[in-house]
């Protein structure tokens, strides 16, 4: 799979010490929640960050502070989700004005993601201002990028490093999804007095690549040669000396060429030198179509063999 951003909200307060933030639709179990706050002092700092699901948030790497301000962010992995999802954030002190985002993405690592951050900050606001750099060690990293500036600048500016990276909030904060493991270059144009910038990398779930299998690549095949339409695929799985801890696991699938969608899955396997038997049901959609064997590991770099012994009701 690949991440992706789902959703995202905005609360403020004046004077307070808490802000509460609800997402507007249900947030869903497994996926990663990112709260970027934005304070007008170098002194308060976050007692907690706590939601109703029970989640737990550490901050990601360092807060960034200048002369009178301070941005950090918080995040949760592998969240327990739901309807009504709410965070909470609360200062150590009151403020005359601060200001609580938050925002959904699926497909982040259900372990811990964090894989870096970087900051700077700028009293006059050379244009471009650099940020800072990371260098995600996978390709398909989230990238978020967090920024402060005086109210006198046009909302809405930009990054100018990249035509790709974009917007979530009127209030700073942009992601990107960086196809390849190189270094990103965080650069903001604001025209402001202030700038404050933290870019991070959030490492992601590495999109499941299915591999035809050499010996059955293509066979037509008639949903009303079984009965019910169900067949059952028969054969053998197995790898070839995977080694490592913990041992990587191999699954089968057959696919639909015709309506190019996957019409069913083996058990996951943990993998090994010797065959093990795979044995999977498939409801064959009406008429006869194009189906392929294909097998799949993870991690992706073991190879893997699938021996058809047919296909059968």
């Amino acid at each position: 799979m690949s991440a992706a951003y789902i959703q995202g909200e905005y609360g403020a307060t004046s004077g307070g010490t808490s802000v509460t933030v609800e997402f507007p639709s249900a947030t869903t179990t497994g996926n990663f929640v990112a709260v970027p706050i934005n304070f007008g002092s170098i002194v308060r700092t976050v007692l907690s960050v706590e939601d109703n699901k029970g989640n737990v948030y550490q901050r990601a790497g360092t807060r960034l502070s200048s002369a009178a301000a301070t941005i950090e962010t918080w995040y949760a992995y592998n969240v327990t989700g739901g309807a009504g999802h709410q965070i909470t954030v609360t200062l150590d002190g009151t403020l005359a004005f601060w200001y609580v985002q938050i925002f959904e993405f699926s497909g982040v690592l259900t372990t811990d993601p964090f894989h870096a951050d970087d900051g700077d900050f700028s009293e006059d606001s050379p244009s471009p201002f650099t940020i800072g750099t990371v260098t995600p060690p996978t390709d398909g990293a989230l990238i978020l990028v967090f920024a402060r500036t005086e109210l006198s600048v046009p909302i809405g500016g930009l990054p100018v490093n990249t035509g790709n990276i974009t917007q979530i909030t009127r209030r700073f904060v942009w992601y990107y999804l960086q196809p390849t493991a190189t270094t990103y270059t965080a650069e903001l144009d604001m025209g402001g007095d202030l700038i404050l910038g933290k870019v991070y990398a959030f490492l992601t779930i590495a999109p499941t690549v299915w591999v035809p299998v050499r010996d059955w690549v293509e066979q037509e095949i008639p949903s009303s040669a079984f009965p019910g339409g169900v067949a059952r695929i028969l054969g053998d799985l197995w790898s070839e000396d995977p080694g490592g801890s913990p041992l990587p696991t191999i699954q089968a699938r057959l696919y639909n060429l015709t309506d190019a969608v996957s019409v069913g899955e083996s058990a996951a396997l943990q993998s090994s030198d010797y065959p093990s038997a795979c044995d999977f049901s498939v409801t064959l959609t009406p008429g006869t179509k194009r189906y392929r064997a294909e097998v799949t590991s993870d991690p992706p770099e073991v190879d893997i063999f699938f021996s058809s012994r047919g296909v059968g009701p």
